[in-house]
């Protein structure tokens, strides 16, 4: 049996370092006898062995004899001894050099902590043409967060086994490849294989979260901070793109390490704004732990010594460079084996913080796999919380519990290591190391970084203007920079922001221009000229440029959905398309250097073209290989329209070719370009007559266009609308008709209104012949637009014969939209969103909640950009009255007021007048009613229910209801009359001059009547005459009209009718009338008897009347 003496040694020594395998069997053995109590002392603490197999440390309980339990009590023991000897050594500082340990007494340590400052505390600004070289900034923040990464070290494992599976078989299947090949060349196709298989394959399935939409509820991957990573990871690999941020983050972690121990504080202090990106500013400090001295090195430099001599990375650091420089002091290196010393003397005394940027920066899939084993060893032999090598019985068993204690809390040796993500599972790093993955920036970090950035560069253009005034002029412009990316009308800026270089380039081109182009394939352009700016000394132009990136981001962009090419088919593309170029024909050595130059650069710098891992290369973000592909569709006019066509059909192709269009917009002369757009809209295309594809295109590619002429303005117009028209296809397809709707609408903009116009009114007027449906249509759409004008209202007013109950009378309703007065317009709410503190607790607190009002919100959003559009077209648009010139009747009242009172003083003649011509305002009564009846039920029913309801409808409750509470903002909106539409239901129906839309070919004679003050019977005679003997169809119906009006037996007279051609043509008419003047009294119906009625069918419809000895039967229902 252990005593308790024996316990408390077994304690000290693990707290020492110096434990064995027996020690750890031993504490296991006392945990399992557990029938009597030992009490031991170590540090401050009673460690009670208690009876129950429970460890008790101070007031904290460890249960069970698992290694667990074990695991977390000596962890305690860890902390209070080390927190005495911290202690121990703050004293010992005070007495002698008040830092840390004694490191004070090493002659290179401070003049390698100043070169570390000096070096890496700012970062160069590029593409300032303003100022002469580089101009600097500070680096005083991370702007980056980092996103925890759900795979485990055996994930990491597994796929890397995966990939050398897939090699091995694919190098297997090569014939005879021993009598092929020599050795060397065996390794470059081992190296090359390894490779195609990244391109398809570039991410382990774990990092695919990255790009990840946040939709997977099951899951939410933590969002942390640069400083909570550091605080709880002693093993860190920081993944992310290129221009992300990863060195950066590197440096900056680098500087404050040193500042801290220059200036002998005991532990890194930093605010918490600068590793918080959502935190612009805050007195809030975070602890980053014990000071310890920073080592930063590239791994590439580590790899190219390797390579000439096989070392171990403890012997190489200190003779490290960083971009060829050296430590140096007043102009002398310092001396590499000195460095190496020093360095080592803290890894003993765990008081180094290693950080290796550019994992992936290797060159050589072999060097990759040895550097990568040695950082391994390196990690298992310094990396852990005392500092000490562990010996290989630790190892094998329980070298771990010397690293018990996150590094803020017990400091010890660190290591941060940074990758580029794609590739890294080709060589992962094996043991239980912590992977976080860069997140795009936030909203917060760019607005910050658009500050910061902005300051900085006109303290460098304006070094002599008073401080306030260079703040209030840079203050300016960094507000009309973070306008201009958060524009909310141009959505694919904003998703350019996502990294420091990229905001960088928005901010060059914003500085340079005072503003951002209006038109995305410009905004690129720009950008883009940024980006090769450093290419120069490749030796090409910028055309050769063009032209080698184009067809190659095309190929890529056709090719590899992953965007990553291989380094020799890059090579053989680039040596193929500059062999294209008429200055390099017959060149090849000129060439061949060009090619090495320009594979060069890729490899050392961040630029439209990038090396993403070993080998691999890719561009630096979607929208330039988009953009540049573009510019390869269209690099020449006979063959852009081909191209273009060629790729209608595939999604992938879609935003190149919306930005090829927009660029040759500009690019090429208006004959040619129209001729572009002309052989679009003509291509045969077999899903035209389903699905109006170009056109649909062309529309989209509006708002990128410089400018596009009325001719094609019009012609796409007809297309879409010749679709629309089709009313079967549009009720099966409910999303096309969506999509049509939502075109015209993209398609009805200020610099095409008049072009729409003019369509439009043309189209009401003289629809085809084949094609009589685009009258309804057109106006259906006019409706829901509400795009009225003075010449569209006039327009609708000749269209009414051409009105069709098919469409529900969309001609006859615009226009009785145009005359009725409506409720006072009210601007439209924007919705109220969470607060970025709201968003983030929720978050945390309920995922699927989140989750959800993240979807409800971006409904809403979409519901109020649609309101506010319609509410600004009406309030723009000035008052619209029908011209009285189409309508003589109503401007015989207007200058005779008094008939309006006979006809309203008799039945008889307000019957006839109100067939024939209107006169009642259409306030929708029925529809306003049935709304209203629909939500009271809704807001009757139990929660559960009620929230199903909003699920399987949310575009409606969302929606017009808002996203916060759609049931309460539902009860308010019933409380305060529905907008207004409640109060005109309640107006009882009124006789108006102004609510005459319609005229009659029985005009003269109905007026003469009237001023004669005859009674309506003395029309009956006329009128049967007309119905007899007209030969004009509209006098023949109207007559009807006003006989059934009077109370005439109509049946009577059909019955007596022949069934002619010429009388099927005056039935139709009578039809339509019947029922446009059915839908017409609904509302003033509704509004007499306040409540919803139903109308009755006014006849059969001519296609199913029957003939009985030449006679037409008809049933009318008189209402």
């Amino acid at each position: 049996m252990t005593t308790p003496d024996q316990l408390a040694a077994i304690f000290e020594r693990i707290a020492e370092g110096k434990h064995t395998k027996a020690d750890v069997e031993a504490l296991q053995q006392a945990l399992r006898l557990g029938n009597h109590q030992d009490l031991v002392q170590v540090g401050k603490y009673n460690v009670n062995i208690s009876e129950g197999q429970d460890i008790y440390i101070g007031d904290r309980i460890f249960h069970g004899l698992d290694a667990e339990a074990i695991k977390e009590a000596v962890r305690a023991v860890l902390q209070e001894q080390t927190y005495r000897s911290d202690i121990t050594t703050q004293q010992h500082s005070k007495l002698e050099t008040r830092g840390i340990g004694n490191t004070g007494s090493h002659p290179k340590l401070v003049p390698y902590l100043e070169w570390l400052i000096r070096h890496h505390n700012r970062l160069e600004l590029r593409g300032v043409r303003e100022i002469q070289g580089y101009p600097t900034v500070p680096l005083e923040k991370v702007y980056v967060a980092l996103k925890g990464d759900r795979a485990s070290s055996t994930e990491r494992l597994n796929a890397y086994e995966a990939l050398k599976r897939e090699e091995q078989y694919l190098f297997s299947i090569l014939p005879l490849i021993e009598e092929e090949f020599t050795a060397q060349e065996i390794k470059e196709e081992l190296g090359f294989i390894r490779r195609q298989i990244l391109v398809g394959h570039p991410l382990m399935p774990s990092l695919v979260e990255r790009d990840r939409l946040p939709s997977d509820f099951s899951f939410q991957s933590e969002v942390i901070t640069l400083g909570e990573a550091f605080q709880h990871e002693r093993w860190l690999v920081i993944l992310g793109d290129p221009g992300s941020g990863k060195t950066t983050l590197a440096r900056w972690l680098t500087v404050k390490l040193a500042q801290a121990m220059l200036t002998k504080a005991d532990n890194v202090i930093v605010s918490l704004g600068e590793v918080d990106p959502e935190v612009k500013e805050s007195s809030k400090t975070v602890n980053l732990g014990p000071t310890r001295l920073p080592v930063l090195l590239r791994v590439s430099d580590y790899a190219e010594a390797y390579e000439k001599e096989p070392l171990m990375l403890i012997d190489y650091l200190g003779y490290h460079p960083w971009f060829g420089q050296f430590p140096s002091h007043s102009g002398e290196r310092l001396e590499p084996q000195s460095m190496n010393a020093l360095i080592k003397n803290h890894l003993r005394r765990g008081e180094a913080v290693i950080i290796l940027d550019g994992l992936d920066e290797i060159t050589g899939s072999t060097t990759r796999e040895d550097i990568v084993r040695e950082i391994e060893t390196f990690i298992e032999d310094w990396v852990n919380g005392k500092g000490q090598t562990k010996s290989q019985q630790l190892n094998n068993y329980w070298w771990d519990l010397l690293d018990f204690g996150s590094p803020v809390s017990t400091g010890g040796n660190q290591i941060i290591i940074t990758s580029r993500i794609v590739g890294y599972h080709a060589s992962p790093l094996r043991g239980n190391l912590t992977h976080v993955t860069i997140e795009p920036m936030r909203r917060v970090a760019v607005e910050h970084f658009c500050d910061t950035w902005t300051l900085a560069i006109y303290q460098q253009i304006r070094p002599n203007n008073p401080p306030e005034v260079i703040e209030e002029i840079a203050a300016s412009e960094s507000q009309a920079l973070k306008s201009a990316i958060y524009d909310p009308e141009r959505p694919r800026i904003r998703e350019l922001a996502s990294n420091p270089l990229l905001v960088t380039i928005l901010g060059l081109v914003f500085h340079s221009r005072g503003s951002l182009p209006q038109h995305r394939a410009e905004l690129y352009q720009l950008a883009m000229e940024i980006l090769i700016e450093d290419w120069r000394k490749t030796g090409l132009t910028a055309e050769e440029l063009i032209m080698v990136l184009s067809p190659l981001a095309a190929y890529i962009h056709q090719n590899y959905p992953t965007g990553l090419i291989e380094h020799r088919e890059l090579k053989e593309l680039v040596a193929k398309y500059l062999q294209e170029s008429p200055s390099f024909r017959s060149q090849d050595q000129i060439m061949h250097e060009k090619v090495e130059n320009f594979l060069r650069i890729v490899r050392e710098d961040v630029g439209l073209l990038a090396a993403r891992g070993e080998f691999l290369y890719g561009f630096l973000h979607l929208t330039f290989q988009e953009y540049l592909a573009a510019l390869y569709l269209v690099r020449s006019e006979a063959t852009a329209g081909e191209e273009i066509i060629a790729r209608l059909g595939d999604p992938r192709w879609r935003e190149p070719i919306l930005l090829a269009l927009g660029h040759v917009s500009s690019a090429w002369g208006p004959v040619a370009y129209e001729t572009m757009l002309r052989a679009l809209l003509d291509a045969d295309d077999p899903l035209e007559d389903l699905l109006p594809r170009t056109s649909l295109l062309i529309v989209a590619a509006m708002d990128e266009m410089v400018t596009v002429s009325e001719a094609i303005v019009q012609e796409v117009a007809q297309k879409l609308l010749s679709t629309y028209a089709n009313r079967n296809r549009l009720i099966r397809f409910e999303s096309l008709r969506k999509q049509i709707e939502n075109a015209f609408s993209q398609l009805y903009s200020p610099r095409n209104s008049n072009a729409i116009e003019k369509w439009l009114c043309e189209i009401l007027r003289n629809p085809p012949q084949v094609e009589l449906d685009l009258a309804p249509a057109a106006a259906t759409l006019i409706r829901q637009q509400k795009w009225f004008t003075p010449a569209i209202a006039q327009a609708l007013l000749e269209a009414l014969p051409h009105d069709n109950g098919a469409w529900n009378y969309p001609i006859n309703q615009c226009v009785q939209d145009i005359i009725t007065p409506q409720p006072e317009h009210k601007e439209p709410t924007p919705p109220k969103l969470p607060t970025e503190e709201e968003w983030e607790t929720l978050k945390a607190n309920d995922f699927t909640k989140y989750q959800e009002l993240k979807t409800n919100v971006a409904i809403a959003q979409a519901a109020y950009r649609d309101q506010k559009d319609k509410y600004d077209r009406l309030v723009q648009q000035k008052a619209i009255d029908l011209p009285v010139t189409h309508l003589p009747f109503r401007k015989a009242l207007q200058q005779n007021p008094s008939l309006v009172d006979r006809i309203k003083s008799n039945p008889a003649w307000l019957r006839l007048i109100v067939a024939l011509y209107g006169g009642y305002y259409n306030y929708k009564a029925p529809e306003v009613l049935r709304e209203y009846r629909d939500i009271v039920l809704f807001l009757l029913k139990p929660d559960k229910l009620r929230q199903d309801e909003i699920a399987r409808n949310r575009e409606y409750y969302i929606g017009d209801f808002g996203a916060d509470d759609p049931v309460y903002n539902a009860a308010v909106y019933l409380d305060v009359g529905m907008g207004g539409k409640l109060d005109k239901v309640k107006i009882l129906p009124e006789f108006k001059i102004e609510a005459i839309y319609r005229d009659s070919p029985l005009t003269n004679r109905i007026l003469s009547a009237i001023r004669k003050d005859e009674p309506t019977e003395s029309l009956i005679p006329y009128l049967r005459n007309l119905w007899t003997n007209s030969k004009h169809s509209e006098q023949q119906a109207d007559a009807f009209i006003a006989l059934a009006a009077l109370g005439e037996d109509v049946i009577s007279v059909l019955e007596n009718t022949p069934a002619t051609s010429d009388n099927q043509k005056v039935f139709k008419l009578i039809f339509d009338e019947l029922s446009q003047l059915k839908e017409f009294l609904r509302d003033p119906i509704t509004r007499a008897l306040q409540a919803e009625v139903e109308l009755p069918e006014p006849l059969i419809h001519p296609e199913k009347l029957k003939t009985k000895n030449g006679q037409i039967i008809l049933t009318i229902f008189c209402f």
